[in-house]
């Protein structure tokens, strides 16, 4: 066994990363939208549906944010 603990996580940056994530795909989704670009669409509201996944399991309970 290895004495090495893992890194400590910084709750606000992933929080950071997870939310500019979620506004990246809502950008790409409304360009989708506006530019008739169904697959661009359709393929960041999936990404926006894997965000929430993320949200509820990242340690320090990121789903309370919201």
């Amino acid at each position: 066994m290895s004495n090495t603990h893992p890194p400590e996580i910084d709750v606000q940056e992933l929080a950071t990363y997870v939310d500019d994530l979620d506004a990246a795909a809502t950008t790409l989704r409304e360009y989708g939208i506006d530019h008739d670009l169904p697959a661009i669409e359709r393929n960041a509201k999936r990404v926006q549906g894997t965000v929430e996944i993320i949200r509820q399991n990242v340690p320090g309970g990121l789903t309370e944010r919201n």
